[in-house]
């Protein structure tokens, strides 16, 4: 079955050109500690030095790095590895967009497989739905 999950606190800014579409910049941060998979379990085994070490690690960084059409590359850290990754934008409208990737978790170390009697799958899907307002 396929989990799904959000984080609480985050934080983070962006420059879109809405005529051309374009980002100038994008940064953005999440707080481990407020992830939410709807299993208290799980939840705190996530957090944990098995998954992604929240005491030692506490955020998760996303930093935009260049654009070409609809996607962009993103610097993604977590647990201090910095890995490149490309992100699909769709739907920009006034002050919102949604970003689209897939990554392995493995790239990031997060390398434990079994939670219980439950394999944990390598691929993780990504999408943020952003929203913000736009000043000139």
């Amino acid at each position: 079955s396929t989990v799904s999950g959000s984080f609480e606190k985050f934080s983070g800014s962006f420059s879109l050109n809405l005529t051309s579409k374009q980002f100038s910049s994008f940064v953005g941060s999440v707080d481990i500690a407020t992830v939410s998979t709807k299993s208290q379990k799980r939840d705190n085994f996530i957090k944990s030095v098995d998954f992604f070490n929240m005491e030692k690690y506490p955020t998760m960084k996303l930093k935009f790095l260049e654009q070409n059409k609809d996607k962009v590359i993103m610097a993604l850290t977590i647990k201090d590895i910095t890995k490149n990754i490309e992100m699909q934008i769709k739907d920009i409208k006034e002050g919102s967009f949604t970003l689209h990737a897939e990554i392995n978790r493995k790239d990031f170390q997060l390398k434990f497989n079994k939670i219980g009697n439950a394999t944990v799958g390598n691929t993780v899907k990504i999408r943020l739905k952003i929203e913000g307002v736009l000043t000139n």
